[in-house]
């Protein structure tokens, strides 16, 4: 799958504004160069995810390799074949259809794929029942043992694609009801652009899922606010193994068109896909999802192939876009409950062998921290000028923020956090975040915090004791590895 969303590289439109880039190497102002395009990459990332937020996912797909069954022993050959459900694998799918006015005997109406000895002659019967493009709408005329519920596709739509829809949180899940059987065949097999009607208010999309026929062309291309994915489902006959079955679904006001097929055949199943109330928990442990057909993975790819981003390594950090109630016992489910852009996120770094946390950090206003440097840069009173700078610089509250990044999602309450002053403060972050725990200034974050959730309780003394509360954002950190110049690759396990 190919998609034309891409992360700039804005950092070469850097150098080439300035002439003076060219810097000899150990150069102070070598490093400033590279400081400048380090943030500008940063800063393509960050911008990158910001507009992936406000138009969402709008399409995703995935391959099913086949899985055979074991061949059973003349021992085991009266027991039921049990077929592995350990991978993500598929046992072969059989196709049954009608024929017109039963002209066909029923033997002869059945098709196994990937084609087999036993009923690949029937193809040529499926071509001749099928009219142009379509056949059976409604799953009328025609059945199949395929099984998208069973391989994780619908509960992977129903994470990747309704958090985007109106009232996700009430409808957490997919039902997909097989509408029609579509057949395009070569020389002249294609679909030109157009945009599904909803059968009902919860029709939010569709699913296409194509069947192991060795073919060429018929690429999918899939329009949404001015970007495209395109989904090459084309198998060809000297492939490797060209017995997969490949998938791609999409939201019903996506434009889509299919391109010619230029040999073979092209046979898909098309779902509708509805919203239903459900839950799921798919982040990290989705097989049937290809990380490299989401929008953000080429982009982070390159991203990381490229020398001059983080070429020491660090932390990137994305607070989530999502409300997750992960201070209570719901907290145990993360990273698995991420969603949208938030799965999407964790899937693409993870796929890419990033490692990757879920924090939570507690915003910290740097006030008295930062009024004490002021202090203490205090200049001799006898220099008027100077204290007049000095004056200017004085800190606001409000003005400085910083973080603390903690361990443990749930929320903590003690009544050893006992805070009447700003040290007493800074002490209970200490004791909260733990040992081991990142430092807020070595994250690199991608973008501000929206939701928060309270996470710490203490007794607070004023003219009397009170309880006290500080809140926090739910985080994904990345841990990028540092850069190896010499391989031109990052280093592994860093």
């Amino acid at each position: 799958m190919e998609s034309s969303s891409h992360i700039p590289d804005t950092a070469q439109s850097v150098a080439a504004a300035d002439p003076k880039s060219s810097i000899a190497d150990g150069s102070d102002d070598e490093s400033t160069m590279a400081e400048v395009v380090q943030a500008k990459l940063v800063e393509n990332l960050s911008t990158f995810l910001e507009k992936e937020r406000g138009l969402a996912m709008f399409a995703c797909g995935g391959v099913i390799p086949i899985k055979y069954p074991d061949t059973p022993s003349e021992k085991d050959k009266s027991a039921p074949v049990e077929f592995p459900t350990a991978e993500c694998a598929s046992p072969p799918v059989s196709l049954r259809w009608d024929a017109p006015d039963g002209m066909i005997p029923s033997g002869n109406t059945k098709l196994n794929f990937p084609l087999d000895g036993v009923t690949a002659q029937n193809l040529p019967h499926l071509l001749s029942a099928a009219a142009p493009a379509s056949f059976g709408r409604g799953g009328e005329n025609f059945s199949s043992t395929f099984n998208p519920y069973e391989l994780g596709i619908i509960d992977t739509i129903a994470q990747l694609l309704l958090p985007s829809i109106i009232d996700s949180r009430a409808y957490r899940s997919v039902r997909a009801e097989l509408y029609k059987l579509n057949i395009y065949s070569s020389p002249s097999g294609k679909f030109l652009p157009h945009v599904d009607t909803p059968r009902s208010p919860n029709q939010f999309g569709s699913l296409v899922v194509c069947l192991p026929l060795v073919h060429e062309g018929g690429q999918l291309i899939v329009r949404h606010k001015g970007r495209d994915f395109t989904f090459d489902f084309s198998t060809a006959a000297g492939d490797a193994d060209p017995a997969s079955i490949r998938w791609a679904a999409f939201y019903s006001d996506c434009e889509h068109e299919v391109n010619e097929v230029t040999s073979g055949h092209r046979v898909t199943l098309t779902y509708n896909l509805y919203a239903v109330r459900g839950n799921e928990s798919l982040t990290g442990h989705c097989p049937s999802l290809d990380a490299s057909h989401l929008p953000l993975y080429h982009g982070v790819e390159a991203l990381l192939q490229d020398g001059r981003f983080m070429k020491d390594g660090g932390y990137l950090g994305l607070y989530c876009n999502h409300a997750y109630a992960y201070t209570t016992a719901s907290g145990d489910l993360l990273p698995d409950t991420l969603k949208g852009l938030d799965m999407v996120v964790w899937e693409t770094f993870k796929a890419l062998g990033v490692g990757l946390s879920v924090k939570p950090v507690i915003a910290v206003d740097r006030y008295h921290e930062e009024i004490d440097k002021w202090y203490a840069a205090k200049p001799d009173r006898h220099n008027q000028a100077a204290n007049k700078a000095w004056l200017d610089k004085e800190p606001r509250e409000g003005q400085s923020y910083g973080g603390v990044v903690g361990d443990k999602l749930k929320l903590a309450f003690s009544g050893a956090f006992q805070v009447e002053s700003s040290e007493e403060r800074m002490e209970m972050y200490r004791k909260w975040k733990g040992r081991g725990a990142v430092r807020y200034d070595d994250v690199t974050w991608l973008n501000e915090p929206t939701h928060r959730e309270m996470q710490l309780l203490y007794t607070a003394y004023g003219n009397e004791a009170s309880v006290g509360c500080e809140y926090s954002h739910c985080a994904i950190l990345a841990r990028i590895p540092p850069f190896d110049s010499k391989s031109g690759h990052r280093k592994d396990g860093e």
